[in-house]
This record gives C-alpha cells, sequence and structure tokens, in this order.
C-alpha cells in the first residue's frame, strides 16, 4: 500500500492548432468540397460557398474545438473483451455448479432422477436466458461508452447521457493493480462526493500516466496491488466453486438455515446495488435506474425468504 502526493512533470509542448495533423485533416476535407467553388462562374460561386458551409459547419466546429482542447478519446476494448471471457467462464461453472447442487445437494436427495434433471432443465433456461439478455446489456452500454480527457475536466458520455468531472475537484485517487503491477482500474473521488471508475481501456497504463499528471498536488493518491489476479480463469472458477461449498454445508444443517443464508446473500447485494452503485460509478448514470429497481427486488425477496419460516410457525402451531 503506498500514500503519496503525486508531482506533475515538464511535458512536451502541445502542437499548435495551426500545424496539428487532425486540424490539417479537417482543413483540407473542407477545402476539397468547396474547390469546385473557384473555377464556376460569379453567381454559382456564392451558392456552392453557401451550401459547403451549411453542410459542414457543424463537423468542422466540432472538429477544431476538438483539436484546439487536445481531448484524447479511451473506449473500454479491452474491458468487453475481458467481459466477454469472464462470461464465458462462468457460463461453463454455472453449468457446473447446477449439476453439483442437483445431484450433492442433501435437501433434495429424496427426489427421482427425472424430477431433478427437470428441476435442473428449468432452472438452466430461466437463469441461463436471464443471464445471457442481462449480459448482452451490459456489453452492448460498455461498447457506446468513451471517455474524453481533456486538460481541465474529464467527460465520460454514454447514447443517452454525459457526466463531466473537473481534475480540481478531485480529492483522492485510488488505483489498483495486480501482483505483476499491470494498472486495472483508477478510482477517483471528488468534492462533489461524485465518483468514477476507469478501468477496461486498450491501454491502461498510459491513461493512467495521463491521468495522474493532471490531479492536483494537494489530492492524495493510494495505490493497492491485490494478491491475485482476477481475471485468471483459475481464480475466477474457485471464486464460483467456493460459495456452492459453503451452501451446500450450510443446506445440511437444515432447511431454515438454508432460508436465511439466500436471504442474507440477497439482502446484502440489493443493499450494496442499492446504495453503493457500483455499476453507475464504472458505466454512467444511465445504469442509476436499473440499480435502484434491481436493489429494491432484492431486498424484498431476501424479506419474503425470512417470512416463510415465520408463515410456518404461525400456521402449524
Amino acid at each position: 500500500m503506498i500514500m503519496y502526493n503525486f508531482k506533475s512533470h515538464p511535458t512536451k509542448r502541445a502542437p499548435d492548432v495551426w500545424d496539428s495533423a487532425a486540424f490539417s485533416s479537417i482543413f483540407f476535407a473542407s477545402s476539397f468540397s468547396c474547390s469546385q467553388a473557384l473555377s464556376t462562374p460569379a453567381h454559382t460561386q456564392v451558392t456552392q460557398a453557401v451550401g459547403c458551409l451549411s453542410s459542414e459547419k457543424v463537423s468542422f466546429v466540432k472538429g477544431l474545438n476538438h483539436v484546439m482542447e487536445q481531448a484524447i478519446t479511451y473506449k473500454f476494448s479491452k474491458g468487453i473483451r475481458q467481459a466477454k471471457k469472464r462470461y464465458v467462464i462462468l457460463s461453463i461453472t454455472f453449468s457446473i455448479i447446477l449439476f453439483a447442487f442437483l445431484f450433492l445437494n442433501p435437501m433434495i436427495k429424496g427426489f427421482s432422477l427425472t424430477a431433478r434433471a427437470g428441476a435442473g432443465l428449468y432452472s438452466f433456461i430461466v437463469i441461463g436466458l436471464s443471464f445471457y439478455f442481462s449480459a448482452s446489456r451490459v456489453l452492448r452500454k460498455l461498447s457506446e461508452l468513451s471517455v474524453y480527457v481533456f486538460p481541465d475536466r474529464l467527460e465520460r458520455e454514454g447514447s443517452k447521457q454525459k457526466e463531466v468531472f473537473f481534475w480540481k475537484d478531485i480529492l483522492r485517487a485510488d488505483i489498483l493493480e495486480y501482483p505483476s503491477g499491470e494498472t486495472v482500474s483508477v478510482k477517483l473521488k471528488f468534492m462533489n462526493k461524485k465518483v468514477i471508475t476507469l478501468f477496461g481501456f486498450e491501454d491502461m497504463e498510459v491513461a493512467r500516466k495521463q491521468i495522474s499528471q493532471y490531479i492536483p498536488d494537494k489530492s492524495l493518491i493510494h495505490v493497492k496491488r491485490t494478491k491475485v489476479t482476477w481475471d485468471n480463469p483459475a481464480i475466477l472458477i474457485l471464486s464460483c466453486v467456493l460459495p456452492l461449498v459453503i451452501m451446500l454445508l450450510i443446506q445440511g444443517i437444515g432447511y431454515y438455515a438454508n432460508l436465511f443464508f439466500f436471504a442474507i446473500v440477497f439482502f446484502t447485494t440489493g443493499l450494496h446495488t442499492w446504495i453503493a452503485r457500483p455499476i453507475s460509478i464504472a458505466q454512467g448514470k444511465e445504469w442509476e435506474k436499473f440499480e435502484t429497481v434491481m436493489g429494491i427486488l432484492l431486498i424484498i425477496f431476501s424479506i419474503f425468504l425470512l417470512a416463510i419460516p415465520l408463515v410456518i410457525f404461525l400456521v402449524f402451531n
């Protein structure tokens, strides 16, 4: 764990807008599309020139502003590839866990093989389809997300919303590394209580260096290195198998212990989703409504599970 204040270093002079390659391409493209105005009669010159300006005005101004502010764009291409790999591993692991649950669960050992197979098939279809559609939505939203780094601010823009974060407002930066030193994520906390997590860029090391030079000297930078690499397939599978073992052990205690276990899991997950909002912090405000609804539903379901023993007690006693 490292705690320090980052000091910025001198950097190369940013290219002037007139000798920037981006500006040159915009300028020559505009000139080419308007070049015919120079070789036509005077009365058509005005018409064509006006038409050229009206058709390219918006793109030209946007491009000029982009060059003058020297924004650098980051996409989540690496994060999408990693997410796809995780989904494949988790899908295979889920199938194994479901199979183990049907044949190792002490609570259903008296059920016939046909009944277990039917329950397994139903669970696989329902949960599998839910997992598929939710994963597809997450990946689609992630592909639409862009991060723009300017000298004075950072912008995160999705398909419907754009968020702006100013460097001068940063209170703390938490940088997470794998054991190899590879940067996993950069979490920024601001004075207005906003939080943003940056991850999954194609070159996180370049992004980290660029962001670090914009962080104010007064801000605290906290670097933490994990003990394991969570993208390792073996670690992902192990992280799924351990909860299965715990679940089977608890089910061996009895029916009520099993209900209590699941109620606690659903309640804590729902509360964390609703209050901490991990998805919107990582992928934008567009996910806030989803987190609110999902968190409330999980909490309601946990209360329902806890109410089952009470109902049974009141009915049969």
